[in-house]
């Protein structure tokens, strides 16, 4: 019994956690039978990008949030909004180097921003999502730490979806 728990304890402190920010519970979906707004194929910018974002995993994920409800649908008519979707992302390090340790923390987080333009009018949605990664090494043995792939598309899945939101709620 003694041999599970220290093995355990090992485990733990070489392996690197992450989590993410609780979270409410998801809304449910409200479906639209048409949609009640229609904007123009969006203009995808990438700003500082230290996560590597890539445009298509952007474009995936907007399009499952359109898909989602139905509530948008893209049109090339000039009376359509223009849309804009800015991303960036970020990834700070924080080391604590002991004699025999080093105890690394890191901070990852991907911004969204919407941009709707339509006449005069301009409207701007923001959305950030974070995540702190805890990394640990005792004489040089240990993980580091890292985000993996999926902790990157689920904070941009949820950044991106988080700002499709606020932008049907406005529409509304």
């Amino acid at each position: 019994m003694r041999n599970i728990a220290l093995f355990s304890l090992i485990a733990i402190i070489f392996s690197g956690c992450s989590m993410f920010a609780p979270q409410a519970p998801e809304a449910k979906v409200e479906k639209c039978e048409s949609p009640f707004a229609y904007i123009s194929t969006p203009e995808i910018n990438l700003g500082e990008n230290e996560l590597e974002v890539s445009i298509e995993d952007i474009k995936k994920f907007f399009e499952q949030s359109m898909n989602r409800d139905s509530c948008l649908a893209l049109s090339e008519n000039p009376d359509a909004y223009s849309f804009n979707i800015n991303v960036s992302s970020y990834m700070n390090y924080q080391n604590e180097e002991g004699i025999a340790t080093d105890n690394q923390e890191a901070t990852a987080g991907i911004k969204v921003s919407f941009m709707l333009k339509k006449d005069r009018s301009t409207t701007q949605f923001n959305s950030e999502q974070s995540l702190k990664i805890n990394g640990k090494k005792i004489l040089g043995i240990g993980k580091g730490a890292k985000i993996s792939n999926a902790d990157k598309e689920e904070m941009l899945q949820r950044a991106m979806q988080k700002a499709y939101d606020q932008v049907l709620n406005t529409l509304r």
